[in-house]
């Protein structure tokens, strides 16, 4: 019976959807622990009903009858003690005992015809037995009460004696009534039990059973689709993508075959695409397309819309790159150019500098005789005022060494206007210089410094010449004056005599400056030979631009003849 509901229920799954498979299962074993819950229900309502039965009837009624058994014997007993004993007070005190005993006796015994199963006869008995005590009782008190205890005892002994047993012996009866009847309620409900403990095992079981084959069935339903999925899902993530999935159902797990075919085609087929269109990239071909537009859907399109940037970015990159070299290569040509006419117009410069430096050793020379000169002079005018002393012969000699002096000094005017135009010649080639180092940019900086050193040694120079030029023309007027003076009187020689000092003041001076012009010409000298170095320099690193830029414009053609090798778009 069981294999034939299972191959019902396996009947009934097939084709259904995973829910409704579910659904089913879960409503069967719902189904199965309802009833199991109903019969248990049931069980224990009866097991209680006669539990309840039990302890307030049958247990009840038995505690009932056992309590009126004991106050029928405790008031019989009080009776037999007032009727021995003649003390008035203790005779009271045991007749209100048995009072009490009977009376709580009887009303035991009215509790208990209510609800026992005895039969009403016996109680009926039972109150006849009581009723016929409460008078012999009566008799029993008066009697006592006398104390007249023969009396007393013929009527507990004789009398009531008798009904005590008869009413012991009805509730004696009672009681085994009671007590069978509680033992047969108790058995019921043991019985009821164990019934239900039976019946909950036997479905406990048929549940496990039923709860196993559910299982068995649900599970062969999807072993035999998901093993193979899985293998499939395994193969996927190994990276084959060269599988066959043969399971088809109208379940989910149908719908995710179905899913897992077409997943596997796209994939297929946009990495056979990807792959074609990168090995076009690779070989440098930036102008390879898609062949399957459609496929790229999803997270595919991000890879399709990646590859196109790539391919995109790629083209433009090397398009660049190509325009780069052209303009390296242009660039390279006029550097090139500029650096060969920098070197040339370096070398000329040379010369110049060359030539200059001549010039200024022979200006150098000449200040250098001048100052001595102007030292002899000096020394000359000191002599002529002491021999002034001497008388109007040296007069004479005063004024032939003051035409010597006038002699000199326009040597000296000749001289300072040559320094004049060296100093100018130096400031213009100062000026070139600045002009040449600023075109040499970075290289010439460090001689566009030292242009303008060279600059600001030829203004000083210009600026001596011209103080020793107003110093000359001075000492000029002065010995002008002198020689007038001399020739025209002898009696102003005094006067000569006082304006000598100025005039050897002035010759010193003129001694000093001439001296210092020697030295600013040494320091031109030297200023001329570092423009020299720095021009050497220059041209050096002319001649090395030039040869870089020679080898820069051969690299850039080699990275055109690698670009070329590339296609793009715009090619």
């Amino acid at each position: 019976m069981l294999k034939t509901m299972m191959k019902n229920f396996e009947h009934k799954l097939l084709n259904k959807k995973m829910q409704e498979k579910m659904s089913i299962s879960f409503s069967m074993v719902i189904r199965l622990m309802i009833a199991c819950l109903i019969v248990a229900i049931v069980g224990l309502t009866y097991v209680s009903s006669k539990l309840k039965t039990f302890y307030q009837s049958s247990y009840n009624n038995v505690a009932l009858a056992h309590s009126s058994y004991g106050n029928l014997q405790e008031g019989a007993k009080n009776l037999l003690h007032a009727c021995l004993i003649s003390d008035p007070e203790i005779v009271e005190s045991r007749l209100a005992l048995a009072d009490t005993c009977f009376d709580k006796m009887k009303q035991e015994l009215i509790d208990l015809k209510k609800t026992s199963f005895a039969d009403k006869s016996v109680f009926d008995a039972m109150d006849g037995d009581t009723e016929v005590i409460d008078a012999l009782i009566v008799q029993f008190r008066e009697f006592s009460r006398q104390n007249d205890i023969e009396n007393a005892f013929i009527v507990y002994s004789q009398q009531m004696l008798s009904y005590f047993a008869d009413i012991s012996a009805n509730i004696t009866t009672i009681e085994e009534v009671e007590a069978e009847n509680a033992a047969a309620m108790y058995k019921a409900s043991q019985i009821t039990k164990y019934i239900c403990i039976v019946i909950l095992v036997m479905a406990g079981v048929l549940s496990i059973l039923l709860g196993r084959n559910v299982s068995a069935i649900l599970s062969k339903a999807l072993n035999s689709s998901t093993s193979e999925l899985q293998a499939a899902s395994v193969q996927m993530a190994s990276g084959n993508f060269d599988v066959s999935i043969n399971y088809t159902s109208e379940d989910e797990l149908g719908g995710l075959a179905d899913a897992m075919r077409n997943m596997v085609d796209t994939t297929h087929a946009v990495v056979s695409d990807a792959g074609r269109m990168l090995s076009g990239l690779a070989e440098g071909d930036f102008t390879v397309q898609t062949e399957m537009e459609e496929k790229y859907i999803g997270i595919y399109e991000t890879l399709k819309n990646a590859m196109q940037n790539l391919k995109v970015r790629l083209s433009e990159t090397i398009q660049g790159i190509g325009d780069v070299a052209d303009q390296v290569n242009t660039g390279a040509t006029q550097l090139a150019q500029s650096a060969q006419h920098l070197a040339e117009g370096a070398t000329e410069q040379a010369g110049a500098i060359e030539e200059l430096t001549a010039q200024v050793e022979n200006v150098t020379d000449m200040t250098k005789d001048s100052a001595a000169e102007t030292q002899k002079a000096a020394e000359s005018i000191e002599m002529i005022a002491d021999e002034a002393m001497q008388g109007q012969e040296e007069v004479y000699r005063l004024i032939d060494a003051m035409d010597r002096i006038n002699s000199t000094s326009k040597e000296i005017e000749n001289i300072i206007t040559d320094i004049e135009d060296i100093a100018s010649q130096t400031n213009l080639l100062s000026l070139n210089a600045s002009i040449e180092a600023a075109r040499a940019g970075e290289a010439g900086r460090g001689f566009a410094v030292v242009a303008d050193q060279i600059g600001n040694l030829a203004a000083s120079s210009a600026q001596s010449a011209v103080h020793t030029r107003e110093l000359i023309a001075k000492a000029l007027e002065e010995v002008t004056d002198g020689s007038r003076i001399t020739m025209n009187t002898a009696e102003v020689l005094k006067k000569v005599l006082s304006s000598m000092d100025g005039i050897k003041e002035n010759a010193k001076n003129s001694s000093e400056g001439s001296k210092k012009q020697a030295e600013m010409m040494k320091e031109i000298l030297s200023g001329i030979e570092q423009i020299s170095s720095v021009i050497q320099t220059n041209s050096a690193m002319a001649q090395q631009t030039s040869a870089t830029s020679e080898e820069l414009t051969s690299q850039s053609e080699t990275l055109n003849s690698m670009v070329s090798a590339f296609k793009t778009n715009a090619s």
